[in-house]
């Protein structure tokens, strides 16, 4: 079980917008942590990448395979400095991204 504490909160955003950090050089520039029965959901507001915005215009099924392979990669570094952090097990993580608006969601079910 984890704290739903405001300084959990903010050590999960921190995590959170470290991994977008390392991927993109750049950070979110919003993000909501709500914590509950087992369970974490993160709101992320990212900034724009603008190759990414490009290789949507020119070749959107390559973007959107681009987005999936991101996920993998987010979902793995979420796991791995989640559970080092705080000690706990993630049984899975749903994570969705709309390029559209660059805004994801990300929930996270706890062992």
């Amino acid at each position: 079980m984890i704290e739903n504490s405001a300084e959990i909160r903010k050590k999960i955003s921190l995590i959170y917008n470290g991994i977008t950090q390392e991927l993109f050089t750049v950070g979110t520039s919003q993000i909501k942590v709500d914590i509950s029965n087992h369970q974490i959901s993160i709101f992320a507001k990212h900034r724009k990448v603008p190759i990414l915005a490009k290789l949507g215009v020119v070749n959107p099924a390559m973007r959107e395979q681009v987005d999936h392979e991101i996920t993998k990669i987010y979902k793995q570094a979420l796991t791995e400095q989640m559970e080092s952090e705080f000690g706990i097990r993630i049984q899975t993580i749903f994570r969705d991204f709309d390029p559209g608006s660059e805004t994801a969601l990300t929930h996270i079910i706890l062992d």
